[in-house]
């Protein structure tokens, strides 16, 4: 540990703030851990800079920076690109105003590169050639890969590619044997990544469906229903795909139905449909087997399935792109997705006195496709757009119609649309500022129930990075989560909730989406 980087105590701030004492600075392989003594009053953040050079007032504007609560009293400085850095800390109020010392800076700290990350690979048949496909790389590129590379488990290299075309075809499986397969990503140094996966290839059948318990996220599930009501019957099919390199015979068997025998050629799919029908709301558990004497690779042949029943219809509607959340029951991006698994793709639309726009965009004989009408209320006056809708409605009844309302007391026109079927769901925004006082939703679901639409009515709540304020990540989702609870507290029959929107802090969707299951579906949401 170098001295230098524990003697630093006593950084002298100026300006109301005053000062803050340096504990330690630890570097490890996860990244360097700082730890600061206590902060002055009015500080209420630590912002923390890390560049290879000294930090002057010059050259901060290059520094990486990085925020955290100045009441915790440490952080981990996750890893970057190694060798040596320095660290600069500086306090801020809560208007952000900053105070530091350039003079006193911790450094030159010796430090471990980040690991790259393991590279999660897509297996695609495509005439009958099997394809590793590579993930897209974010165009920030902030690990520098520049290339990918195809290995054997025995370490030997069978190909690379570009960033430009990052898949690569199998070569035909040698009669008799079998190999295994990685992708690994290539920095701009020449690093590689670890193996994530690996995919065994060769000259016998291979039957197989996806592990992954969550249907959101997985591609050899299909649903009907997104959440099927208890008592009632719905639909589920499940993928099975012979990924080896001959054809075969196996047997499927799944839970409470009767086995049945599939035959695959190599690189062959099949789908087979189940009826449902579970007797209580909640969680259930469905498994499927896979079994075929000439399988080399029975560890891919099974599925144990997380499937969620529920007492009446639930929404968890995202303004924005949501596919890669595990509960949620609709967006507006990816429509095949909100299909596969039985929810509902809602296109944002915008206010209009026409139904012909409408008419062009929805097809009659989909239902799966609908729309986040945005929006109406405050200054829009909706009795003309309404009058649209309704004439939309003659043509294209099966249409979905959730509305956004701004503001928490709708306007008579607005009841009498969700009460005549207009609108089949009202999203009032009801958007929230972290560390405000929430106080104001008891009466608006009060108003809701008086009106006589809360049954048709979910409560949408602000989920963006701007209504975090100055709250970190976790104290956004915390918050959030208190709301969650006190709606589903006071207005049990309200079917759901919406969010505004999915650009939110790094974790709080995948937070809030979890807190769907808590409230909605399991243990917390029984009434």
């Amino acid at each position: 540990m170098q001295k230098t980087l524990c003697a630093l105590t006593g950084l002298l701030l100026t300006g109301a703030l005053g000062a803050l004492e340096i504990a330690s600075c630890r570097p490890g392989t996860d990244g360097t851990l700082i730890q600061w003594k206590e902060t002055a009053p009015a500080a209420r953040w630590i912002l923390i800079r890390r560049s290879p050079e000294k930090i002057t007032a010059k050259n901060r504007i290059f520094a990486e920076s990085f925020r955290f609560d100045a009441r915790v009293g440490k952080a981990l400085i996750p890893a970057g690109d190694g060798g040596s850095n320095f660290y600069l800390l500086s306090e801020l109020d809560e208007l952000g105003r900053e105070t530091c010392d350039y003079r006193v800076q911790t450094g030159p700290v010796k430090e471990s590169a980040r690991k790259l990350t393991p590279v999660r690979f897509q297996v695609d048949i495509r005439s009958g050639k099997f394809f590793l496909v590579c993930p897209e790389i974010p165009l920030r590129n902030p690990e520098r890969i520049v290339k990918f590379r195809l290995k054997t488990r025995d370490g030997r290299t069978v190909a690379e590619q570009g960033l430009s075309k990052s898949e690569f075809v199998l070569p035909s499986p040698v009669s008799g044997q079998f190999t295994e397969y990685t992708v690994c990503s290539v920095d701009y140094r020449g690093r590689e990544a670890e193996a994530a996966e690996w995919f065994r290839y060769g000259d016998f059948p291979d039957f197989r469906i996806s592990p992954v318990q969550n249907p959101a996220q997985n591609e050899d599930v299909e649903l009907q229903t997104r959440y099927p009501l208890a008592g009632s019957t719905s639909r589920i099919g499940f993928r099975i795909t012979n990924a080896g390199g001959k054809a075969g015979k196996a047997k499927v068997a799944v839970t409470g139905q009767s086995e049945q025998e599939i035959s695959l050629e190599a690189g062959k799919s099949t789908v087979l449909s189940y009826e449902w029908k579970p007797e209580k709301a909640g969680r259930h558990q469905l498994r499927v087997d896979i079994s075929s004497a000439a399988d080399r690779t029975p560890e891919n042949n099974h599925l144990d399935l997380i499937l969620h029943a529920v007492r009446k219809p639930l929404h968890f509607i995202w303004y924005g792109a949501a596919a890669d959340l595990i509960y949620a029951t609709a967006a507006a991006n990816d429509p095949a997705h909100w299909k596969r698994i039985g929810g509902l793709s809602l296109r944002i639309t915008s206010r209009t006195t026409s139904a012909e726009p409408f008419r062009k965009m929805f097809s009659q004989a989909d239902p799966s496709f609908g729309m986040q009408y945005d929006e109406l209320g405050g200054d829009h006056m909706p009795e003309a757009y309404l009058a649209a809708l309704r004439e939309f409605r003659k043509t294209h009844p099966k249409v979905f119609i959730a509305l956004w309302y701004i503001g928490r007391k709708p306007s008579p026109a607005i009841v009498r649309a969700v009460k005549d079927g207009t609108v089949d769901l009202l999203m009032p925004e009801i958007y929230y500022t972290w560390d405000r006082k929430i106080d104001g939703l008891k009466e608006t679901i009060k108003r809701f129930r008086k009106l006589g639409i809360l049954n048709k009515t979910v409560i949408g709540l602000g989920t963006a990075a701007g209504y975090a304020g100055w709250g970190t990540a976790q104290q956004h989702a915390e918050y959030l989560e208190k709301q969650i609870a006190l709606i589903r507290k006071l207005a049990p029959e309200s079917p759901g909730l919406a969010f505004y929107s999915s650009a939110t802090l790094p974790g709080v969707k995948e937070k809030v989406d979890d807190l769907c299951r808590k409230y909605y579906l399991e243990e917390g949401g029984q009434e």
